[in-house]
């Protein structure tokens, strides 16, 4: 990705909030842990306005988010996991 600007922004916890969906058209993709997924199971996309849905990335490095979590179930954005080369599949 050589030439591309990268910026990284923290949302706000309350980002489910109408404001924080638009950014989620402004965007390509959402970063987010495990630990938010396993608490939260955020959908992470921009359901109340309109706009395209950001990808969706998580940092699973041990492999441990049951794949019935809604940013893997639901279909509605591009979903991109990270794991560790060793993490069980």
């Amino acid at each position: 990705m050589e030439g591309r600007r990268f910026e990284l922004i923290d949302l706000p916890r309350d980002s489910s909030r109408p404001g924080g969906r638009r950014f989620g058209t402004l965007v390509h993709a959402v970063l987010v842990g495990a630990a938010t997924v396993s608490a939260d199971d955020p959908r992470l996309t921009t359901r109340l306005v309109r706009g395209d849905n950001p990808w969706r990335v998580v940092l699973d490095p041990y492999g441990r988010l049951a794949r019935t979590r809604r940013v893997f179930t639901d279909g509605e954005a591009p979903t991109l996991v990270v794991r560790a080369a060793d993490a069980p599949d």
